[in-house]
């Protein structure tokens, strides 16, 4: 695969599109299974929500770069774009989040680890754009630490809560 052309990626982000699809399933199946659990938290309802908006990230840059391409400038805006636009609706969240009355750390271990799994998106589109750095080896980072960031969030949304 090369770092700054699609060709050789549509099996990766057709995988890739799947997964998060089914995790982001898996997160809202959590958030109805236990939705009393989660609002009764104060930090869990925007976790969940900031866990939604991370899967859809992963899942838009998958079917995003799918699409048909004219060049390593249109793939790394589209990649870019989203990439921001996830980065802010997910901090967007934690703006307008209340102040953990508890002090745990867990919290802001939830939003440094969104962080680093957004974060590479932004790095995919800008290296895309100037062909230098690393291109969609960072869109695959990405898409990788966003999956696993929600597959976790997703663990506790459903079954940690319950302890």
């Amino acid at each position: 695969m090369a770092a700054y052309t699609t060709e050789g990626w549509s099996d990766f982000l057709v995988a890739s599109a799947g997964a998060s699809a089914a995790l982001a399933g898996l997160v809202f199946i959590g958030i109805s299974i236990n939705l009393t659990r989660i609002l009764a938290v104060p930090g869990l309802p925007a976790r969940a929500g900031q866990t939604i908006m991370l899967l859809a990230t992963a899942l838009a840059v998958s079917l995003a770069v799918l699409g048909p391409v004219d060049s390593h400038i249109t793939v790394g805006l589209e990649i870019l774009g989203v990439g921001l636009a996830g980065w802010v609706g997910v901090m967007w969240i934690q703006r307008h989040t209340g102040a953990d009355p508890s002090g745990r750390s867990s919290r802001r271990r939830a939003i440094v680890l969104l962080q680093i799994a957004l974060l590479p998106f932004l790095v995919a589109g800008v290296t895309m754009l100037v062909e230098a750095g690393g291109g969609l080896y960072w869109m695959q980072v990405g898409l990788i630490l966003s999956m696993l960031v929600g597959l976790g969030n997703g663990w506790v949304l459903l079954v940690e809560i319950l302890r």
